[in-house]
């Protein structure tokens, strides 16, 4: 796996060492618990492991709330949300970096509004979100040189 642990201060490592306690707890409800995966929050919250603590938790209620492993393994979006709500990932790029495209001229979201519940377009960009997050993880496995990046595309084609 891709050292995660480059050029941490010893302060750094000891923040690490007791934020990983610290969410040990709320460990099984996170979709990974690595370093990698740790040091984002860390990060996030320039190693203020309190901080970083409140911000994971948080994170792990939305996904207790949202049933997120619910959503990517057995909920499928209605007709409407999957025809007309589109976007996702369509590829990799020669880096192996994720291609995610987002269709934003062509969408009615008032008519979408009108069709469908709002709750069913968050269920959808939240399980699209986890399921890429899913490939990243795969992909990053296959490609050598760090994390991957990401990168958002979006249409502003009006239709006529």
């Amino acid at each position: 796996m891709i050292s995660t642990k480059r050029k941490l201060t010893e302060t750094q490592e000891a923040a690490l060492e007791k934020f990983r306690e610290a969410v040990l707890d709320v460990s099984p409800w996170l979709p990974y618990s690595d370093d990698h995966y740790l040091l984002k929050w860390l990060r996030a919250r320039k190693f203020n492991v309190k901080d970083a603590e409140m911000m994971i938790r948080k994170h792990v209620e939305f996904r207790k709330l949202m049933d997120v492993d619910h959503l990517v393994r057995h909920w499928k979006p209605s007709e409407v949300v999957e025809k007309y709500f589109s976007g996702g990932l369509c590829g990799w790029d020669r880096q192996g970096s994720p291609l995610w495209w987002e269709v934003v001229g062509d969408l009615d979201p008032s008519g979408l509004m009108r069709s469908e519940r709002p709750h069913a377009f968050m269920c959808s960009k939240v399980r699209e979100l986890e399921m890429m997050l899913a490939e990243c993880q795969q992909q990053t496995q296959l490609v050598s040189g760090g994390p991957l990046s990401h990168s958002l595309s979006h249409s502003l084609r009006q239709s006529k």
